[in-house]
């Protein structure tokens, strides 16, 4: 995964989120299937730092697929990610 977080405002606790995600397949199948570049994530968010232990982040995620021998699948989906550290 690569990520890139950039602060944005003069707080300094919420941020501007930009990721993504490539899945490689490794194998050849007789059956079906190949090695190649098969799924990739990408997600367009915003994080907030509620205090030292506690941050929320909210997207949006592109998430798609390359299948072999059917349509190719793409999904849209609302992230929504909570962190605690302890």
């Amino acid at each position: 995964m690569c990520k890139y977080v950039q602060q944005i405002g003069k707080s300094g606790r919420t941020d501007l989120i930009l990721a993504a995600d490539p899945f490689f397949s490794l194998l050849d199948r007789d059956w079906g299937g190949r090695a190649r570049f098969s799924q990739n994530r990408v997600v367009l968010g915003v994080g907030q730092l509620f205090n030292d232990s506690v941050r929320l982040e909210a997207g949006y995620m592109n998430q798609y697929f390359w299948n072999d021998g059917v349509e190719d699948l793409d999904n849209h989906l609302a992230v929504l990610h909570f962190r605690v550290s302890f």
